[in-house]
């Protein structure tokens, strides 16, 4: 059968996309040519967004994607398009937005069938091969829309429906309610909110998945009554206590399944990892209690150990391990989840890894590892350090350092099996701009200088890959592969980054950096009117524009940038800044009313500006974020 597309458009190098070039699918990049295309057959657009290492990314590619009859279906009824969510933020932020909204889920990979003006009338995730209780097969959902899209009646519905969902996002992703001002204790009142919504008996927020949130950690510390002290330092302990936390390789995982924080979803970034560092900053500054410093160390000592790429600067992250089979009983039966293996531990591995009687007993009853054979366990705190102390009769430093040499061997164990999560080796600006922040902090809040070199190196080598003194790149990879567009959060979290490194060094090359970087931002992403931000390059493929203002794994583009430059106009008040940051914050302020628990960052920012003129600390212990 002959359709609409005639080759496989897709390049690429580590990345989403560049995956989908060898796929027997016509798979083409989102682009104009593209939608052209799909107006010019009158075809509907099957939209699939992953990203590299994901997991059920992987399963549907081996399943689906890879499949020569679901290739020929999808390339003679479909114009398929293929986005990595990390090359293409906004196009992933537009329909997960609608995902979100019209079914309740998101996640990766994001499956949608459009029209051929981009607008969305079917969504979901990740579908099987064949149908289940829970989704249609794949196959079985292609036919179906192929077979309806010509009916004039059906074509109709599925057009209102794609207007009505498309508006959801311009709604959601576009609109700014007119409510005027905000009241300026938005801080205090989101607080309030999150203590009255946590999970008092586990820590965090929800009775299902938990999340780190670590820009309501630290929100929560700014607020600063008991009230909020404790909830945050609540989830900040069953943060560092449950499976999120790698208590073997250290570092933190993405997020856990449940509401007790025992299962985590296996995959760990530079960016989450950088957040959560600074949370763990935020309770020690607050609290004084040294466990929280010796998390942000351990977590930094992950990220320099195994996230540092050969040049200095950060690596993406590490992502899960793939299915590892074509036949789908044996992934569902013997190794359903290769990732959760290569974390878990039995009590006989660990005897085996450790060869002492002592400190194997020792990190069984630490980490909760039980008898048996079956899956293992991934290691969580089950037993406080005090009490290890008094079971076996010795002292809590010999405790201490039996603990630490044990899991020095687990690591180099773990490091030796047979299937290892693979390492996402690209180097993008912004997240290497949120890490570099993440370390200038650790330096001042923990009077550290090492962690303020490893911030100015790995700065260093972005600035000198994806910085051309006018422009930042999104991407590097190598030498051959550098490339991407810049959104604006590249440029807020990494002019941040190098603000912070100028608070920690003293440097003024970094000063002047991170003010390049900031007088580009305006250049490049302020509206007209000097109003608002235009977050992403003008795209008229797109059906809305976003100006995203909720924060989600990490702070919002638009808060980050509004607080930089609020703070470069405080390093230096004849900048030329005036009060820009201030009439776009004024911009968005209504938005914190319509969630106030998305809003974090937005709110952090409306305080500083509210606080007026303050000293940064140059050099100094104190905590950037008070």
């Amino acid at each position: 059968m002959t359709g609409p597309t005639d080759s496989n458009r897709l390049t690429g190098v580590g990345s989403y996309r560049g995956r989908r070039a060898d796929d027997p699918v016509n798979w083409q990049p989102w682009d104009e040519q593209s939608l052209e295309t799909a107006r010019e057959y009158d075809a509907p657009i099957f939209l699939s967004i992953g990203y590299d290492t994901g997991y059920w990314c992987r399963v549907m590619a081996e399943e689906s994607f890879r499949d020569e009859g679901v290739a020929e279906l999808l390339n003679a009824q479909f114009v398929p398009i293929a986005v990595d969510r990390d090359l293409r933020p906004e196009l992933d932020l537009i329909y997960q937005t609608i995902s979100r909204t019209v079914t309740g889920e998101t996640g990766w990979p994001l499956s949608a069938w459009l029209t051929p003006e981009g607008k969305p009338f079917y969504v979901g995730t990740y579908f099987p091969p064949e149908h289940e209780d829970w989704a249609p097969g794949f196959p079985d959902l292609l036919e179906m829309i192929a077979q309806k899209w010509p009916t004039p009646e059906i074509r109709e519905e599925i057009e209102a429906r794609a207007e009505e969902w498309a508006g959801y996002a311009v709604e959601e992703l576009e609109t700014v309610p007119n409510t005027g001002p905000t009241n300026r204790n938005a801080v205090e009142r989101i607080a309030d909110l999150a203590v009255r919504t946590a999970d008092h008996e586990y820590g965090g927020w929800g009775t299902g998945a938990k999340f780190p949130e670590p820009a309501r950690i630290e929100l929560l510390f700014v607020a600063g009554s008991e009230d909020h002290r404790r909830v945050a330092i609540r989830t900040l302990d069953a943060m560092a206590d449950g499976t999120l936390h790698d208590h073997v390789g250290g570092g933190f995982f993405r997020h856990c399944a449940e509401r007790e924080w025992r299962t985590p979803h296996f995959e760990k970034t530079v960016y989450d990892n950088a957040e959560i560092a600074r949370a763990f900053l935020s309770g020690h500054h607050s609290t004084g209690e040294q466990r929280y410093a010796d998390v942000a160390r351990r977590t930094f000592e992950f990220i320099a150990r195994d996230l540092s790429r050969t040049d200095g600067a950060f690596s993406a992250g590490i992502g899960e391990i793939g299915p590892g089979s074509d036949n789908r009983a044996e992934r569902e039966s013997a190794d359903n989840n290769p990732t959760r293996s290569y974390y878990a531990w039995t009590a006989g591995e660990i005897e085996a890894a450790v060869d002492d009687p002592t400190s194997t007993a020792l990190l069984r009853d630490r980490y909760g590892i039980e008898n048996g054979g079956g899956d293992g366990s991934v290691p969580r705190i089950a037993t406080s350090i005090e009490e290890l102390a008094e079971e076996y009769d010795r002292s809590t430093e010999t405790v201490l350092d039996q603990l630490r040499r044990g899991r020095e061997r687990l690591r180099d164990a773990r490091r030796r099996r047979s299937r290892s999560p693979a390492r996402d080796e690209r180097m993008f600006a912004g997240w290497n701009g949120l890490a570099v922040s993440a370390f200038a902090e650790g330096a001042l809040v923990l009077d550290d200088g090492a962690l303020a070199e490893r911030a100015t190196t790995a700065l260093d080598v972005v600035q000198d890959r994806l910085w051309d003194g006018e422009r930042l790149t999104g991407r590097y990879v190598d030498d051959d592969h550098s490339r991407g567009v810049a959104y604006l959060d590249d440029y807020a979290f990494l002019g941040t980054g190098a603000l912070r490194c100028y608070e920690a060094t003293g440097d003024d090359a970094y000063r002047e950096f991170a003010f390049d970087v900031g007088r580009t931002l305006l250049e490049k992403f302020l509206s007209d009117d000097r109003l608002s931000f235009v977050p992403t390059d003008r795209d008229d493929t797109l059906i809305a524009d976003p100006q995203p203002t909720r924060d989600r794994t990490v702070p919002s583009s638009i808060s980050v940038a509004v607080d930089l430059l609020v703070c470069l106009g405080r390093v230096d008040g004849d900048a030329g800044f005036d009060d820009i940051p201030e009439r776009i914050f004024g911009t968005y302020e209504p938005r914190i009313e319509t969630d106030l628990l998305q809003h974090h960052a937005l709110a952090l920012a409306g305080r500083r500006i509210a606080a007026g003129s303050t000293t940064l600390s140059i050099g100094s212990g104190a905590h950037p974020g008070s």
